[in-house]
């Protein structure tokens, strides 16, 4: 299998909230002169499945629109979002559900050269989470007899 997880819903809203406001008031005491990339990595497609049996879901998600409405204040902060990426579909890009093999970090690379995935409008957000929402149903239709040597739902 993939390994477990055991995130908890309860309380965890109030914590990513915390730790947003505290890498926001860090971002804005930083060099001015110096360009921060923040980016929402591509977890893989059962670590969605995991999220949304879990309640989490939309806390990921409020949380990335928190973070892209705090931003635009910020300058010198460029916001990419990878959840959305075909890849994100296929294991073998894995060691984990979410962590990634290095192919698809020198990918990564190459996007924050490139600007592949900047997000310049919120709207982008409700898109990319509709696309990773659907994708997590579908993965867990076809892997639904499986699913929990891949990522331990309760």
């Amino acid at each position: 299998g993939f390994g477990t997880y055991d995130i908890e819903a309860k309380g965890l809203g109030a914590s990513v909230n915390e730790n947003i406001d505290l890498l926001i008031e860090t971002l804005s005491a930083l060099d001015k002169d110096t360009e921060y990339i923040l980016f929402f990595p591509p977890y893989s497609s059962l670590f969605w499945v995991y999220a949304k049996q879990n309640g989490i879901f939309e806390i990921f998600c409020d949380a990335k629109e928190r973070i892209f409405e705090l931003a635009q204040e910020l300058e010198n902060v460029t916001i990419f979002d990878f959840h959305n990426l075909e890849l994100t579909a296929d294991f073998e890009n894995y060691r984990d559900i979410s962590h990634y093999t290095k192919d698809i970090n020198d990918y990564l690379v190459e996007c924050f050269a490139d600007g592949t995935g900047i997000v310049t409008v919120a709207e982008q957000l409700t898109t990319n989470k509709a696309e990773v929402s659907a994708k997590a149903d579908l993965t867990y239709l076809k892997y639904k007899a499986h699913i929990d040597t891949y990522c331990k739902i309760e």
